[in-house]
């Protein structure tokens, strides 16, 4: 039986009128649901890429090194090294490989997305268990053409998602996996791995396209459209912006001008910058086409994983998933709060 951490319980801030009423949600039904959960939870190993690319770098660095080395004591020494390093990097990348039986994953990330599904219930949104549907069909599309997501479809794809329907907007929440082995296999080599959010407001009418892209980190990278500085796109011109704090974190490209700042007005942007910080991801870009905004966040993880892959009953992962979404509804009541200020 897993060991269920005794006295660390989530600390919710209800400062939102949808969190009313969460920490007693939490503690008298989510957190006894799950410690019954994790009796049978069978645990899930979650890879720390920034480790696996340490160390990738070192072996390289010794690789290197040992070759010259080799070279510089005789030259007929530097192919048995060169040789044996390679052989040893396949061997290497298999040992890192994880272990843990597929039915097992399977189980854990079942059992995972039903405590998240109960979180989201909370909150407002339904959860829904494949990404079919108008709204994921028109955000790939608009990912699509504005370059931002330039992969085959078939290589693209979009699981498990979450839908909620304010007085103004309605907003949609999925897992996305770009991979070309199928969307279970999620490495270091995935070109992304993490959230696609769609928020549709109905009141605001935003004319043009606009497209921002985020800025990247050596261990969050993140491809952004190629026309960028290319010419190839004429139509979409540079964006200044007021917010000093905004343009440190996205490039802004506009087909309207006027629309363009329509949408990004000072308590947008800031939500915005706020929800990258909540999610904790710098590679981050977002479309908005014909009044619809549809966000990526790059974060290296599962959006609908909770616990600490151990145990289910991990206070940090359940604040963290209450963050997230309420940061997807602050940002589309923000999008409602403009067109009904006229901002």
């Amino acid at each position: 039986m897993a060991q269920v951490p005794v006295g660390r319980m989530p600390a919710i801030a209800e400062d939102r009128p949808w969190l009313k009423g969460a920490r007693v949600f939490v503690q008298q039904t989510l957190w006894p649901g799950m410690e019954a959960l994790d009796a049978d939870y069978p645990g899930r190993e979650k890879p720390d890429y920034r480790k696996r690319y340490l160390q990738a770098a070192a072996f390289f660095g010794c690789f290197v090194a040992a070759v010259l080395g080799s070279a510089a004591i005789h030259p007929f020494l530097a192919f048995p090294v060169f040789l044996g390093g390679i052989i040893s990097l396949f061997v290497i990348g298999a040992l890192m490989g994880s272990g843990q039986p597929a039915e097992q994953v399977a189980k854990a990330r079942a059992m995972e997305k039903r405590v998240v599904a109960d979180i989201a219930g909370f909150l407002g949104f339904t959860y829904r268990p494949d990404a079919t549907g108008e709204a994921a069909g028109d955000a790939r599309a608009d990912l699509r053409d504005a370059g931002v997501l330039p992969y085959e479809p078939e290589h693209c794809h979009w699981s498990e998602g979450l839908r909620v329907t304010g007085d103004g907007y309605a907003a949609d929440v999925w897992d996305l996996v770009v991979s070309q082995y199928g969307p279970e296999v999620r490495d270091q080599n995935t070109p992304f791995e993490g959230m696609a959010v769609r928020i549709a407001p109905t009141r605001k009418q935003i004319a043009g396209n606009v497209v921002g892209i985020g800025r990247q980190t050596f261990f969050r990278r993140a491809t952004g459209p190629v026309w960028i500085g290319s010419g190839e796109r004429p139509e979409y011109e540079p964006v200044d912006l007021e917010s000093l704090e905004f343009e440190q974190r996205f490039t802004v490209f506009a087909t309207d001008q006027v629309g363009a700042r329509y949408l990004l007005t000072p308590a947008f942007m800031a939500r915005l910058v706020g929800m990258t910080d909540v999610i904790g991801c710098d590679a981050a870009h977002f479309v908005c086409v014909d009044s619809h905004l549809t966000l990526l966040f790059d974060t290296r993880s599962d959006p609908f994983e909770i616990g600490d892959g151990k145990t289910l009953c991990d206070a940090a992962s359940v604040e963290r998933v209450f963050a997230e979404l309420s940061s997807i509804l602050d940002l589309a009541e923000a999008l409602d709060l403009d067109s009904r200020t006229r901002v």
